[in-house]
Parts: structure tokens; C-alpha cells; sequence
């Protein structure tokens, strides 16, 4: 018998012990610039199971010493969003950190810049000539409204689950408002100030909101901004808007990014009234061959899990370099939602040695290979065996589930209860464990005397 069976209990064993974990930033990447006084996400895939919470720092440039702790513990959830307050970090170059709360798993950022705000002034309201600014308190004497609500202000249906922007005018500059959402008269949503990061925009400022699933459908709802002590320094919408019954599945992650095959990748999704479960599926982004199931019977709220890009890959249903998208659909079919478009890409494999030419039974190969940039997880290594008219076949397997790329192999004695097989071809061929059938390389045959 070869040594087959051998080899099987091992990589029996050994997934039991898979490691391959791993946190990668996917955002900011090296160049990015960064404003102060913007926010920005940061964003990261893991790979394995780790801890729920990460810790996130700015470090200089070379990653030595701490700048900043941008957030002690948040969910380990693949994106933060943070906001660079002036005063906190001065002009330079950085990297960011993410690193699980136990102190597992990391990675760094490229170097980005960060640069200092535009000091051209943004457009506001004008303020009224008898207007009193006094330690960042407006008290408006006229009629004119210091904030005043752009949207929504009234007539708008919005749909639970979707994600609109809160509009808003202020003369009173970046500072975060509170914002709360009303029902007859009554508020039902607070968000803010804390951790409220508005958007400059042309004509004022925004934020995004997506509409709680969990609100009741009605035609009675308003908007307030609150910026300060006094009635002008506040507006709520001129009229009512409406949150409408109609089911909604908006998917917000993944956002496009391109996906590599052996990473983990978050799906997220927000599912607006839709009750029981959701169905994902991966689909061509071309609309051409069908529906590839992920998972079903997931509890549409709440609404993320990890998902591992491979997964698929098994079957032959995963094109590198083609473009997808993830499908979110309530089981029974009612509602539909899609993320954008993007791409799954396979690392690359190669095959260094050995070479081509003439080995001898009972001689030690050197096996190395080398893998690109992006490529998670361990390989098997394989004896490959050329067979009359061209064809090749497995024929024995060297190396289970193995991350070493520098490997010996002695060639068995051609005597003996299991003779090797000489005057053949032989070559090595290294597979991902994951994704075995799109991430492969072979070397060059040579020959066994």
C-alpha cells in the first residue's frame, strides 16, 4: 500500500490545528491622504476565528512608536469609522494599527498623510446682522435661522432599511449636532452628538442615515437638528415624511473592493421589515450563469456573518478576476437586495524547484515555492506522475496542509516491499488547502533513474 494512508491521517489530524488566521487593512492603504478635521472608515477582513474586539492606534511612520489611541475596544467587525479632530495630530505621515484586544493577531496600514485642513472658508448661511457669537454660542435676535433642515423636510417616503442623508445648513460650522427622529411630535431615534461625524457639502453638512427596520411605518415623522441652547439654533423638518411599510434589503457589505479568494469577507446587510430569514447567494455581476448558494436560513436580523470567498471555490464555481455581486433575498422571495459589483482574485502560486533533468532514487530534493502577495492559508504538496500519451496522474501525496515553502524530499529506493517507480517523470505540484482547484502551480517534469 503507498504511503497514502499515512498521509491521509495526518491531514486528518492536522485540521484540528489550521492556522492561517489573520487580520489584513484593506483601508487606508499607502498614499491615502488624510484631512484633518474629516472622518474616514477604517476598514479590515479577518481570517479565522479570534477575538470579537480590536483595539485601533495611529503610529508614525515606521509603526515604532504610538501616536494615538483611536478606539481601546470595538467590535471586531471589519470597519470604524473615525473622525481626526484638530488638535489631536499634527501634519505628518502615519500608519494605522488594528490589533485584536488579546494581542493575537495585527496588521498595519501603508504610510498615509495626513495634511492639514483647507483654510478657505466653507459656505454657510450668512449671519444676521444682529447676531451675537459668544464662546461658540449663537443667539439670533432676528427671524433668521441659524440651522435650518434640508432633508428631509417634509413630503419624502422613505423605506425602512434604506440609507438616505440627513441634510442639513448651519452657520455655526463642523461642530456635531444632535439629531433626533420624531414621531407625532414625539421622539423615538436620538443620534449624537458623540460619535455623529457630519460631511461637508455643498450648502451645508450631511449624515448618513439608515432607517431603522425597527420603526413603525407611518406619515407623521420629522426630523430636529439641535445645535444650541436656543430656539433658532434648532429646526426640525417644515412638514411630516413617511416611513413606508414596503420590505427592503439594502446590502452594505461587501462595498467593491476586490475580494482575495482565500480571505474572509463580512457580508452585511439591513433588512428593512422583512421578518424570518434571507437566503445570500453569489452571482455574476453580468447577470450570466446562475444563482451559487452561500448560506440560507440566516435570521434576517441580525444582519452580518463572515463569510469565506473560497467557499465556493471548491466546486469550480469561482472565476478569478470576474465580477460579482452578493445577493440577500428573504426566503420566501419577497424582497431582493445586491451590493455592488466586484471582483474575486486568486493569489498565485509558483512552483522554484526542483528543476528539470535526471534525479536518482534515494536522492533528497529541495521542493520550494513561492506565493503572491494577498495568499492566505497552507498548501499540500503533490507527486504528479507523467503517463503514456501525455496524460499524468497523482500519485502520491508528500506534504498535508503545510505553510514551510522550503521542504526536503528524499526519493524512495527503487527495491524493496514498495519499489518507486523509476525511469518515469515525476513533477511537484503545490495546492492551496482552501482553494485547491484555482490556486495551483506545477513545476518542470524531470526524470527518476
Amino acid at each position: 500500500m503507498k504511503r497514502t494512508l499515512m498521509f491521509t491521517i495526518v491531514f486528518c489530524l492536522s485540521i484540528l490545528f489550521v492556522n492561517g488566521q489573520s487580520i489584513t487593512i484593506t483601508s487606508p492603504v499607502a498614499g491615502n491622504e488624510w484631512t484633518i478635521g474629516t472622518g474616514y472608515e477604517i476598514i479590515w477582513t479577518i481570517v479565522g476565528d479570534m477575538n470579537a474586539y480590536v483595539k485601533i492606534r495611529l503610529y508614525d511612520r515606521r509603526g515604532a512608536v504610538k501616536i494615538l489611541d483611536i478606539s481601546d475596544r470595538t467590535e471586531n467587525d471589519g470597519t470604524y469609522f473615525y473622525r481626526i479632530v484638530p488638535g489631536t495630530v499634527s501634519p505628518g505621515e502615519y500608519t494605522v494599527r488594528v490589533k485584536t484586544v488579546d494581542n493575537a493577531f495585527s496588521d498595519d496600514s501603508g504610510i498615509i498623510d495626513i495634511i492639514a485642513a483647507s483654510t478657505e472658508e466653507p459656505r454657510s448661511i450668512p449671519l444676521p446682522e444682529n447676531t451675537v457669537v459668544e464662546q461658540r454660542r449663537v443667539m439670533p435676535e432676528s427671524s433668521q435661522p441659524v440651522v435650518r433642515v434640508i432633508y428631509p423636510n417634509g413630503g419624502e417616503t422613505l423605506s425602512r432599511g434604506s440609507r438616505v442623508e440627513i441634510k442639513w445648513e448651519c452657520v455655526e460650522g463642523f461642530n456635531p449636532p444632535k439629531i433626533k427622529i420624531l414621531k407625532n411630535g414625539r421622539t423615538v431615534k436620538v443620534y449624537g452628538p458623540d460619535r455623529l461625524y457630519p460631511v461637508p457639502s455643498s450648502g451645508g453638512y450631511i449624515w448618513p442615515w439608515i432607517v431603522p427596520s425597527n420603526l413603525a411605518p407611518g406619515s407623521d415623522y420629522s426630523v430636529r437638528i439641535e445645535k444650541g441652547d436656543f430656539p433658532r439654533s434648532n429646526d426640525s423638518s417644515d412638514r411630516n415624511f413617511s416611513i413606508s411599510s414596503d420590505l427592503n434589503i439594502e446590502v452594505t457589505a461587501p462595498r467593491g473592493n476586490a475580494l482575495t479568494v482565500t480571505n474572509g469577507q463580512l457580508i452585511r446587510w439591513i433588512a428593512g421589515g422583512v421578518e424570518g430569514n434571507v437566503n445570500v447567494y453569489l452571482v455574476r455581476a453580468d447577470g450570466r450563469g446562475g444563482e451559487q448558494l452561500i448560506r440560507s436560513g440566516i435570521p434576517a436580523t441580525p444582519s452580518s456573518f463572515l463569510w469565506y470567498v473560497g467557499a465556493l471555490e471548491r466546486a469550480g464555481t469561482v472565476i478569478s478576476r470576474e465580477n460579482y455581486k452578493v445577493v440577500v433575498s428573504a426566503e420566501d422571495g419577497s424582497v431582493t437586495g445586491e451590493s455592488n459589483s466586484f471582483q474575486i482574485i486568486a493569489p498565485t502560486l509558483e512552483v522554484t524547484s526542483p528543476g528539470s533533468g535526471r534525479k536518482r532514487s534515494g536522492d533528497t530534493l529541495s521542493i520550494r515555492w513561492n506565493n503572491s502577495p494577498g495568499f492566505h492559508g497552507n498548501v499540500n504538496v503533490i507527486l504528479e506522475q507523467q503517463m503514456e500519451r501525455g496524460t499524468f496522474a497523482e500519485y502520491e501525496t508528500l506534504f498535508t496542509n503545510t505553510h514551510d515553502k522550503s521542504l526536503s524530499w528524499r526519493i524512495p529506493p527503487a527495491h524493496g516491499l514498495d519499489p518507486f517507480p523509476t525511469d518515469r517523470n515525476y513533477r511537484i505540484v503545490v495546492k492551496s488547502v482552501r482553494c485547491p482547484s484555482l490556486i495551483v502551480a506545477r513545476g518542470t517534469w524531470f526524470e527518476v533513474r
